[in-house]
């Protein structure tokens, strides 16, 4: 049985199906976790058919079913992170199934990211340093993973930095302030002032 996944009417979105279902077998190296695969045979330029997983929904399944569906889940997430930089971005509990010999399946890769090595590394690293509470080395790995560009804090009426609850604007501050910033706010919510350089 095969059902079809994806219909595109673009050319863009034509060549993406076949780019899209190489990228799905990159993300079959789990042992448990299957995704289903492209049926050449019955896909043409605009539609993209895939063979039939049978499986059931997280809510379908008994509790302690559930709990290692969600561990596959999160174990997947992070592999597909860290191994492969193919990861299926639309992770919802309509496009997981468990299947009847206890492996997870993928539906639907619509939405996929990919993470080349450096922001691998960076990733890799922000856990170490998160674990290490070393804030300013974590500042170093958002700002390789271009989430941290143009560094700001939030200032009241009288430009003094703040929790973000009151009022007040964003200010931009050169980098070595805002590091400044983050670690003391660091030490405040966790009592540990990090491994600072």
């Amino acid at each position: 049985m095969f059902v079809c996944v994806c219909v595109c009417a673009s050319v863009r979105a034509r060549a993406s199906l076949r780019a899209r279902a190489r990228l799905c077998a990159r993300v079959r190296v789990f042992a448990r976790v299957c995704v289903p695969r492209a049926v050449g045979r019955l896909s043409t330029r605009k539609v993209l058919t895939s063979q039939w997983i049978d499986g059931r929904k997280l809510a379908e399944i008994p509790q302690a079913d559930q709990a290692t569906m969600i561990r596959m889940g999160v174990d997947c997430s992070a592999a597909q992170l860290m191994r492969t930089g193919v990861i299926h971005a639309d992770p919802h509990e309509g496009n997981m199934l468990f299947t009847p010999d206890g492996r997870l399946a993928l539906l639907d890769f619509g939405l996929i990211s990919l993470v080349d090595e450096s922001k691998q590394e960076a990733i890799a690293n922000s856990i170490l340093h998160v674990l290490a509470e070393n804030w300013r080395e974590l500042i170093q790995d958002f700002r390789e993973l271009e989430l941290l560009k143009n560094p700001a804090v939030w200032v009241d009426d009288n430009g003094r930095a703040t929790t973000g609850l009151g009022p007040g604007v964003w200010k931009e501050i050169p980098f070595p302030e805002y590091l400044e910033a983050f670690e003391r706010s660091m030490l405040q919510a966790t009592g540990v002032a990090g491994m600072s350089a």
